[in-house]
């Protein structure tokens, strides 16, 4: 199996389909889930040849790069299948993750723990924001930092709405509290919204 990465530029052939729309009552639309990642079409291809490297944004190759090293650390230092669901949970990333386990957690009506949500923004950037507040030679560059790794980890994590809203409203509440004000949700929201 090849491993393609951002920036690769390769040559597929194959037939579009449009993606199926909801087929039962309170299921899945396919379609409309693809949608709202930008993608209209689908297809599957038996040969897939890699031509080479397209033009890389130096930022999104950086936070794919440490998503890379994050996940090898891992693979390292877990079992197969502690690892994929730790980076299927910490990135949304489901396609490691067994087939057992993905239906285990289906049935368990659990699934959403794959799924990134704002929740995941505000443990790791409230984590990190907090370290960098107590500590003593960063303490005046947390907000600059923070916000810096809370884009990257947009990037990181697919930027779904759900992290994108988070990030930026996270953003304005750090950037609150770096300016002596207090940050407002609803705004924050309202903002988040216009943005995205």
């Amino acid at each position: 199996n090849v491993n393609y990465k951002y920036g690769d530029l390769i040559e597929a052939s194959g037939k579009l389909k449009i993606p199926n729309g909801k087929r039962n009552p309170g299921g899945m639309d396919s379609k409309a889930y693809l949608m709202q990642k930008g993608i209209t079409c689908t297809m599957f291809s038996k040969k897939i040849r890699k031509l080479g490297i397209y033009k890389q944004n130096p930022f999104v190759k950086v936070a794919y790069n440490l998503r890379d090293k994050v996940i090898c650390f891992y693979k390292d230092n877990l079992p197969d299948n502690l690892s994929s669901l730790l980076a299927g949970i910490v990135f949304g990333l489901k396609g490691g993750i067994p087939r057992e386990v993905l239906r285990s957690f289906e049935e368990s009506g659990a699934l959403h723990f794959l799924a990134v949500s704002g929740t995941h923004v505000v443990i790791i950037l409230g984590a990190i924001y907090y370290l960098l507040l107590n500590s003593y030679y960063l303490k005046n560059c947390s907000f600059i930092i923070t916000s810096i790794f809370g884009l990257m980890y947009c990037f990181m994590a697919g930027l779904s709405p759900s992290v994108i809203r988070a990030t930026i409203m996270f953003t304005i509440f750090m950037l609150g509290s770096y300016v002596g004000r207090r940050s407002d949700s609803i705004n924050s929201l309202s903002l988040a919204a216009t943005i995205i």
